[in-house]
């Protein structure tokens, strides 16, 4: 039987993997800050560390992330819309402009206790997380921090859990994901999912507004790289007058009635050519079809002829005998037969109850012109036939009386 495995031997004080003792003093800490929630190029904690060459991000082991100070080109600290409690959210862009890349970090609106300086970089203990770090970017790296302002963009829209806060992102879509773009006096950021994007206002090439509907438009932003530009989806139009008012304000060219977006007019040449085109197809279905359009006439004169009446009527001593239409109801009449007997059996009594107490209510349901006329000299004949046996019985009774 196999032994358990032994314990690790635990260490009476943790690693400090930030100590100078081997280092020069090019790579020694002069700032760091424990603990910070990183969500690009990494999403975990991280400790990160200004030198006085570059910043780095460390884990507990090792070195994960570093930026020389030279390449950084932009930061920006924008309140993280998505969260309950107040947060700062971070975005160092380094590289060139035709491919920045981006750290994307969050700190809370809270002492920061997790930062510790070295003596060429002091700092007040009291100090707030978003300070310090703006302080430290601004002697180290000479960056000064961009934040957004009313004056260059703000949202109508209140920020969920802190309706007092005024905001000044939009939401916007890439595809499936949702984003946030900010309107900056130095360009326009998105974030803060992959990639992160930002276009410095020098840049820009053009903007564009599509698909404006009645709640939502699309803003496609062009640059000198990237002609097509990129497309940000389902801003909520409420957002509209203050995204014009920053193009206008920083004299960004806005193509949404440039030439090349505008319906193609079409002359009377055109016009001509589509016709005879319509024309020609016109033609060719009717070669292909005429058989078919043959079979559709023969049946449309038949149809005429029963209408007007051609179809054959049968001949009786009592009332016509009406021949059935088809999708038309017809009564049921009852015929005699030679010797003066009916056909009708009892099932044919019910039917004719049934359509005469049809008739009693001013006429049949199926019935036409020509029933009805029918109807009416068999009446009127029945009714002088009765007139004459009234005369005479009343001769009859005369006789009798001069008796």
């Amino acid at each position: 039987m196999s032994s358990p495995p032994a314990k690790r031997q635990k260490l009476d004080a943790a690693i400090d993997v930030f100590t100078s003792s081997t280092a020069d003093d090019n790579t020694s800490s002069v700032l760091t800050v424990r603990d910070l929630s990183f969500q690009t190029p990494l999403r975990k904690k991280l400790n990160l560390i200004f030198t006085a060459t570059e910043i780095q991000a460390h884990s507990a082991a090792k070195q994960e992330l570093s930026i020389p100070l030279s390449h950084i080109r932009h930061v920006i600290s924008v309140a993280a819309p998505d969260k309950t409690a107040k947060t700062w959210n971070f975005v160092v862009m380094y590289g060139d402009n035709e491919g920045l890349d981006a750290w994307v970090f969050g700190v809370p609106e809270t002492v920061a206790k997790t930062a510790v300086g070295s003596s060429s970089f002091n700092f007040d203990p009291e100090k707030f997380y978003k300070p310090v770090l703006m302080d430290a970017f601004k002697q180290l790296a000479e960056i000064v921090v961009v934040e957004p302002s009313a004056a260059d963009f703000t949202s109508p829209i209140p920020l969920p859990g802190r309706p007092k806060e005024t905001a000044y992102h939009a939401v916007s879509h890439r595809g499936a994901k949702e984003g946030y773009l900010y309107f900056l006096k130095t360009g326009i950021l998105y974030g803060f999912k992959k990639p992160v994007q930002f276009f410095p206002i020098d840049t820009i090439r053009e903007v564009t507004f599509t698909n404006i509907l009645q709640r939502t438009f699309n803003l496609v932003v062009s640059t000198e790289d990237n002609v097509e530009g990129e497309e940000f989806e389902m801003i909520d139009q409420a957002l509209f007058p203050g995204v014009q008012e920053y193009t206008v304000k920083h004299k960004i060219q806005d193509a949404s009635l440039s030439e090349l977006r505008k319906a193609k007019k079409v002359g009377k040449e055109d016009r001509d050519v589509e016709s005879g085109e319509l024309e020609k197809a016109v033609k060719e279905y009717e070669a292909e079809y005429s058989d078919e359009d043959e079979d559709f006439r023969d049946f449309d004169k038949a149809e005429a002829k029963w209408d007007d009446g051609e179809a054959q009527k049968g001949k009786g001593k009592g009332k016509r005998k009406i021949e059935a239409r088809p999708g038309k109801r017809q009564p049921i009449v009852p015929q005699q037969l030679a010797n003066g007997n009916d056909a009708d059996t009892s099932d044919d009594e019910e039917l004719d109850a049934t359509f005469e107490g049809g008739d009693s209510d001013d006429g049949s349901p199926g019935g036409t012109s020509d029933e009805d006329d029918s109807d009416e000299d068999s009446d009127s004949d029945d009714s002088e036939d009765g007139d004459e046996d009234e005369e005479d019985d009343e001769g009859d009774n005369d006789d009798e009386e001069d008796e």
